[in-house]
């Protein structure tokens, strides 16, 4: 027999295994698992019921007090690294529906502190993960696991050698659906929620030290930023439109508000564009392909001619002028009966003639956002079936070489620009930088102030 000792959780542990090359490779199996357990030294805890004296029950049952529920069983939701010392776990009173976020020691799986006890928003199908943690503050997320869900961001701060909880502030992902670039530098546009905005200005796409220089802005002349309707370069200024107020980004690098004239708005509905002229607008309509073409570029639809019977419809997505010409994306519904083939088109305003371009990389996809210059065509692509839209990366078609390639963006664009070669997207989770085979990714999070924050990383393309 072979004697085999080891620690775990605190305690010695002994056990025996037959002689023999087999049972050697299994004791060494057992014991690969069991240092791996070591750093799980909460699963004693989950072989407990609760009661007065466990640390983490007792937190969970001082929310419940009120109610007078009792907590019998709970498990661990999430965990993460904090330091050498000590890491953040999310356990769950399967009881009560409450989550708490604690700090434990690494090595006696001890209750070090507590950060937050949170009830479920939305009973049994609900669940918070650690997205992000460091070692004074943890970015906390919580969904449920049905569609329909309004989930919630958090951010804790805390200092670990005084155990004290330092701030706690809620934040949202922040779609940037607007960018343009002025000065050398760019500005971005996206809405907070229905009665406010923000404005980021990304010093440059290419910083010289590694690190991205920034600025957000939730206020000017100490109002909240209103949610942006549009922007626009006139007189050498910048300007954010939005339905009340114009915010100006001056030559003096100062923002300033000022209240907005009646102006009249240039209409484009989905089945057709009209061209501001004088005696009158110019109206054009997108036209509709036929099954014939939609079979073609989307052949694993109609495998079996389950399809042949349904409405084959284009409507006008994103769209830019260039000149005389109006560069435009293609989108369509893709369920209950209706599909489309996603591609860009061409129109020129001074002949009325238009060009329509189809591809299989675009074909099953719609476009969320458009850009052009004279080397690509590029889109941001979604998919729209009868639930939520679902993102499908960066498309561009450039036009000497026609090489088409699609670049994975997880989440969904919605503006892109270019810069020193290099593409600026703004998107639906915050902006990511393309160039080549490189995309950096910048989500945003909050500071211990409560103002918010930029992190960027590298993702694979």
């Amino acid at each position: 027999m072979m004697l085999f000792k080891a620690t775990f959780c605190g305690k010695r542990q002994q056990l025996t295994f037959p002689k023999g090359i087999y049972y050697m490779r299994k004791a060494f199996l057992f014991f690969i698992t069991l240092a791996w357990a070591g750093a799980d030294c909460h699963s004693a805890f989950m072989r407990q019921q609760c009661d007065e004296k466990n640390p983490y029950c007792v937190e969970l049952m001082g929310r419940l007090s009120k109610t007078e529920t009792k907590v019998s069983n709970f498990r661990i939701s999430d965990r993460t690294s904090l330091s050498q010392d000590y890491e953040a776990v999310v356990f769950y009173d399967s009881d009560g529906d409450n989550f708490g976020l604690f700090v434990v020691d690494k090595k006696t799986a001890a209750h070090y502190m507590t950060l937050a006890i949170l009830p479920s928003r939305r009973g049994h199908d609900y669940t918070y993960k650690i997205t992000a943690a460091e070692e004074d503050s943890i970015d906390l997320e919580g969904s449920g696991d049905t569609y329909g869900d309004q989930g919630v961001k958090l951010r804790y701060f805390f200092d670990l050698k005084t155990k004290t909880l330092k701030a706690d502030f809620p934040y949202n992902d922040i779609s940037l659906d607007k960018m343009v670039r002025y000065g050398g530098e760019f500005f971005f546009s996206g809405n907070i929620d229905y009665s406010s905005a923000i404005i980021f200005r990304l010093k440059s796409a290419s910083p010289e030290n590694g690190k991205y220089e920034y600025e957000a802005i939730t206020k000017i002349e100490g109002e909240k930023i209103g949610p942006i309707s549009g922007i626009e370069e006139k007189d050498g200024e910048l300007r954010f439109i939005s339905k009340e107020k114009t915010y100006i980004f001056a030559k003096d690098g100062k923002f300033k508000a000022e209240i907005n004239p009646k102006v009249l708005q240039v209409k484009v509905s989905p089945h057709e564009m009209r061209i501001p002229k004088e005696g009158g607008d110019d109206v054009w309509s997108v036209p509709s392909p036929g099954y014939e073409l939609f079979a073609k570029y989307r052949p694993d639809k109609v495998k079996g001619g389950s399809l042949r019977g349904a409405l084959v419809e284009n409507l006008i997505g994103p769209w830019v002028r260039v000149g005389s010409k109006i560069w435009f994306g293609i989108k369509f519904y893709d369920g209950e009966g209706r599909t489309g083939i996603g591609g860009y088109g061409i129109f020129d305003a001074d002949t009325m003639n238009a060009e329509v371009r189809y591809s299989t990389e675009t074909a099953p996809w719609s476009a969320s956002a458009i850009f052009v210059d004279n080397d690509r065509v590029c889109l941001g692509l979604y998919g729209q079936p009868e639930g939520s839209a679902y993102p499908g990366g960066l498309f561009c078609d450039y036009l000497k070489t026609k090489i088409k390639k699609v670049f994975r963006i997880p989440q969904i664009i919605n503006s892109i620009q270019e810069s020193d070669g290099k593409l600026v997207v703004a998107a639906s989770d915050g902006l990511y930088i393309v160039q080549y085979n490189r995309v950096v990714g910048g989500k945003f999070s909050v500071n211990e102030d409560g103002s918010y924050r930029m992190d960027f990383s590298e993702n694979a393309p």
